[in-house]
């Protein structure tokens, strides 16, 4: 009977050691993993924003677990498990804690809201519309925390996404550290090399950091650097600051111009012949310019890099070139650069060439004057003013007339004809008429070749026949009005006529 007892009481005392141990360990996990409270939260916080990250200061009040909390942006729902916490720490969130939570959207940030949801129940319990964010952080350590008491005033339920949204104000708490924000200004932005420019941080948030990045493969580590450019060329700049909380880096692109004034310098050819002379002029200038104006010394100007100038008149002209670019300009005057005499024109009657031909790629200029007159190119009719200057650009011509007499520009008709108007290409095509009952100035570079062995034709040089031999080859330049002011020029399928005058003529 003794043994039974014992036997009960040792069992008793095993259920006892079993239950005591059962009750601790659910004390212990109680105590270290509280079970979440099923009433609302309550607390306060403090927002800063810096571009599309929010940083969520808990400043007092019942602690946010992560599965019963929803952030809002802008109204859009981010879980709380896609934010972080800094320095490391971890939910639950309780005063003294940031979270950092990275808004997808475009729109700036301005409404930040927190929910509480358990189960159907959603509940608001902070909302606070943003201003914008804080350029120049506080530093923590000179704040004090304000903790404030929860109170029932702190619960809102929800709006209707048809209704207003209620803000709940809450004490001004200490700004989430983050990175300096770069800024900087430079001077001078441009100018000749060697170039010594003045760099100043304008930086906000403090920074403890900075590197100078100055685009010429050259940094520096200080504050406000003064550095030189040597070298001519656009340059980008870029500054980055840190803190303790980070790094931000800015960059201006093509900040620094540095180059040099240009020096103007020129060559014409050729200088010297009889009028009409063309001379090619071709600008030798160093120092990268990129304008021009050209001065030819017969009240003729142009603002190409290479321009072509006929002189219609004899005489010495003296010419100059001004060169410029964004750091200054130069000009070149050459006296009595190009010398033209006075020309020859010779009486040519040509009629009914086989194998004659009108060489591509010359053209015909004149001035328009009163009345003016107007062409048809390219089946639109071209309206010119008194004083334009008229170029009337061949290219392979097989056939074409032209008839020109003193009293106007009568006849003008061929294909592929490129039309420029004081200097500019204003039109191209086949032109099918012209009527210009004033102009002066007319000269052409209109060449006619006849080749050997064509002895079908008639010619006359100043009123005497000449009869080439059947080796001689025929060239008659600078096609013009003869002595009568007569040019006329026809071209057909197996003839070439021409009575007119030319500046040379070459047989043999």
């Amino acid at each position: 009977m003794d043994k039974e007892e014992a036997i009960s009481k040792n069992i008793l005392l095993i259920v006892i050691a079993v239950v005591a141990v059962i009750v601790i360990g659910a004390v212990i996990v109680l105590v270290l993993y509280p079970p979440h409270p099923d009433v609302v939260p309550q607390f306060s916080a403090n927002v800063e924003t810096s571009g599309n990250i929010v940083y969520l200061y808990h400043d007092g009040g019942d602690p946010l677990y992560q599965d019963t909390t929803i952030i809002r942006i802008n109204g859009l729902a981010i879980p709380a498990s896609s934010a972080v916490f800094l320095h490391g720490q971890d939910w639950p969130w309780t005063a003294g804690k940031t979270l950092q939570v990275t808004y997808p959207g475009t729109d700036p940030v301005q409404l930040v809201q927190v929910i509480y949801s358990s189960g159907s129940t959603q509940e608001l319990v902070y909302s606070t519309e943003v201003q914008g964010p804080q350029t120049t952080p506080i530093p923590i350590s000179t704040l004090e925390t304000q903790v404030v008491s929860p109170t029932a005033t702190a619960i809102a339920t929800i709006p209707e996404a048809t209704g207003p949204i209620e803000t709940i104000a809450t004490p001004a708490g200490p700004a989430v550290p983050q990175p300096p924000v770069p800024a900087f200004t430079a001077s001078p932005l441009s100018g000749e090399s060697p170039l010594q420019v003045r760099f100043t941080d304008l930086s906000s948030g403090i920074p403890t950091s900075w590197i100078w990045n100055f685009g010429d493969g050259s940094s520096s580590p200080e504050q406000n650097p003064v550095h030189t450019y040597s070298s001519p060329g656009v340059y980008s700049v870029a500054l980055t600051v840190g803190n303790a909380y980070g790094t931000n880096t800015r960059t201006i692109n093509d900040y620094i111009a540095v180059g040099a004034i240009p020096q103007a310098n020129f060559v014409g050819t050729p200088r010297e012949g009889a009028a009409p002379l063309t001379v090619q002029f071709n600008d030798l200038s160093s120092g990268s310019p990129d304008s021009w104006i050209w001065d030819f010394g017969d009240g003729d100007q142009s603002t190409l890099r290479n321009p072509s100038h006929v002189y219609l008149n004899p005489g010495s002209y003296t010419v100059s070139l001004m060169v410029a670019n964004a750091f200054g300009s130069n000009t070149r005057i050459q006296s009595n650069y190009a010398r033209i005499t006075e020309t020859v024109t010779h009486n040519i009657y040509l009629q009914n060439s086989a194998t004659g031909y009108l060489v591509p790629d010359g053209y015909l200029q004149f001035v328009v004057g009163s009345p003016a007159g107007n062409i048809k190119i390219a089946g639109h009719v071209y309206q010119f003013q008194e004083g334009d200057k008229v170029q009337l650009f061949l290219g392979d011509v097989p056939a074409g007339e032209i008839d020109v007499a003193s009293s106007g520009i009568n006849t003008f008709y061929f294909d592929g004809v490129r039309m420029y108007v004081n200097g500019i290409l204003v039109e191209r095509g086949t032109v099918s008429s012209i009527n210009v009952p004033s102009f002066d100035g007319l000269v052409s570079t209109f060449s006619i070749q006849i080749p050997p062995g064509d002895n079908s034709y008639t010619l006359f040089v100043d009123e005497r026949r000449v009869i080439p031999s059947t080796g001689d080859f025929a060239t008659f330049s600078d096609l013009r009005q003869d002595s009568s002011g007569r040019m006329y020029y026809i071209q057909k399928v197996g003839t070439l006529t021409y009575v007119g005058g030319a500046g040379g003529v070459q047989i043999g």
